[in-house]
């Protein structure tokens, strides 16, 4: 449980206002991610994380400004993070962490944001251990398990549940069956083809973990058609066959 990957995916997400143009915000995170795991070169990776800056709107609600930049962390941290400045992700993680909490307690969120702040809790997972590892474990299923509440066929809840239960304890919940099925829920609720993609590959590294050699190699075969242009299952094959999982 000491290693918790982001969602890429994984990760996407008040009052009424916020609900009319979500599907607007939530649009430009999943088109951004899905530029990214399509980008051929580091130097198209730099220009992607600049023009999704650029997007940010300061006529959004207090919510959606802390979701956008959640998103952006989250991928900042996955393709720029290195043991060289990972302590200044971790302090990043740690104020958008606060951020987003002070904000749920402040006003009623919605499901993508309880969703977005649980990955966020999450990627701390990574820099603990002991109790404060197994107190931020417990905030982050929370979270996902309040977003799910609130919206039980929502995308990103399922998808960070399910890495969730892959990591967790099976004292705890956890377990590789409980994690399949998670994910497989959110292949089912996915409503774009990026999330469909990602949510497949999660699944498919769980096939592979348990040996399930036919449902790992169908899972990343049908990822591969739903976004042919995508330029990463070929890296994940590879760690494969060095004994890794995507997302350790």
């Amino acid at each position: 449980m000491k290693k918790v990957l982001v969602l890429i995916v994984c990760c996407l997400c008040s009052h009424l206002s916020f609900a009319e143009i979500s599907q607007k915000v939530a649009a430009k995170a999943t088109d951004f991610k899905k530029a990214l795991y399509c980008a051929k070169n580091e130097e198209e990776i730099n220009q992607i994380f600049k023009k999704y800056e650029s997007t940010f709107d300061e006529l959004l609600s207090d919510e959606e400004r802390c979701f956008q930049k959640s998103v952006l962390l989250l991928e900042r941290a996955n393709f720029l993070q290195t043991e060289d400045n990972k302590k200044e992700f971790y302090y990043e993680f740690l104020k958008q962490r606060d951020t987003n909490v002070e904000l749920i307690e402040a006003q009623n969120c919605t499901a993508d944001f309880y969703a977005i702040s649980a990955d966020i809790i999450s990627r701390l997972v990574n820099f603990s251990s002991g109790g404060e590892l197994l107190r931020l474990s417990a905030k982050a299923k929370e979270y996902y398990l309040k977003a799910k509440k609130l919206d039980k066929k929502n995308f990103n809840a399922s998808l960070g549940y399910g890495l969730w239960l892959y990591f967790a304890p099976s004292i705890a919940g956890g377990g590789f069956d409980s994690s399949i099925k998670e994910f497989s829920k959110a292949i089912n609720n996915a409503k774009t083809d990026f999330d469909k993609y990602i949510a497949l590959i999660y699944r498919s590294q769980v096939y592979f973990k348990i040996a399930r050699v036919k449902n790992y190699e169908e899972d990343l075969k049908n990822a591969k058609d739903v976004l042919p242009d995508e330029s990463l299952i070929t890296h994940i094959v590879e760690k494969n066959k060095n004994g890794k999982l995507f997302f350790e």
